[in-house]
Order: structure tokens, then sequence, then C-alpha cells
């Protein structure tokens, strides 16, 4: 397989950049599937089909953890019933919204999870800027970052060991 290398000629080329990607997770993360894909030339959607690493906490898990469940219910304002049905429901979906920004905090994931995902994050990023100012509703981005486990036609397959 031929090597992309991003430079001034290709450097706002978002197909370019998800095939740079493509090539450094897959030489960076062995037993990981990636879908690495660019939606009207402006957005890059990057989702983890399948891991050989648990990225996810188990439900059980969460649920014991009752300074999660406190912190979670005086987040939204819920009961700790309410809380635990909507941890149930989003587990019950194998199909998880990550956001990049706040991937340290993520409550779903396992510690080495969230090692890997920041790293994954770096990988996907290292092309783009963001130079907005949204105080005055000015964009400034190369692309737009989605990260998800799992895709609206892949369910994510999370591994086993931690």
């Amino acid at each position: 397989m031929e090597q992309i290398e991003i430079n001034e000629s290709n450097k706002y080329d978002k197909v370019a950049i998800a095939k740079w990607v493509r090539q450094e997770l897959k030489a960076n993360f062995k037993g990981f599937k990636f879908s690495v894909r660019v939606r009207d030339n402006r957005a890059l959607y990057l989702s983890i089909l399948k891991s050989p690493i648990k990225l996810l906490r188990d439900v059980e898990e969460i649920l014991a953890d009752e300074q999660l469940i406190l912190r979670l219910q005086t987040a939204r304002n819920d009961t700790e019933e309410e809380i635990k049905e909507m941890i149930k429901m989003r587990f019950s979906d194998s199909k998880h919204e990550i956001n990049h920004y706040y991937i340290d905090s993520d409550w779903q994931l396992t510690e080495k999870g969230k090692e890997i995902l920041k790293k994954i994050n770096e990988i996907a990023n290292k092309y783009n800027w963001d130079n907005s100012d949204i105080m005055t509703d000015y964009f400034d981005v190369n692309y737009y970052f989605h990260l998800s486990l799992g895709n609206e036609n892949k369910d994510f397959k999370d591994g086993e060991t931690k």
C-alpha cells in the first residue's frame, strides 16, 4: 500500500487526510477495526468497530459506582432509578458516541479505553485546527471530527482483556 504523506499541497484535502488517518491507525493499533469516512468534504467520521482491548466499563460496575450515580443525579436532576435506567438503556445499544473533548471524564470508558481513545483522537486531529470564535459565531476548522464506537452500519465489538 502506498504511504500517504500530508504536505502543503494536500493539507486541506479531507480524503487524503482520511487515508492518512486510516494508515496511521492501522500501523499503531493492531487487532482494531476502524471506519474512517469523510462526509460533505468537511467532516471526518471515525468509528471503532472492533477492539481487542476492553474500552467500555461493564454495566454492573457502573451501576455499583455510588459516587458516579450521585454525580449523574446531581448533573441531570434525576432520581437514582432514572439514572440507572438511563445507564441500562445507553448500554443496550452497541453504538456509543464519544465526545472527543471530554475523553478523560467519560464515565463509560475504562482507564485503558481512555488512554487508547486519546491516542486515536490525537492521530485523527493532527491536521485539524480550530480558530473558531463561538462568541461571534465564527467557525474556522479544517474539518469537523466525530468519534464513535460502532456506527449506523456496524455494531461495536468490545474486547475481553482490560
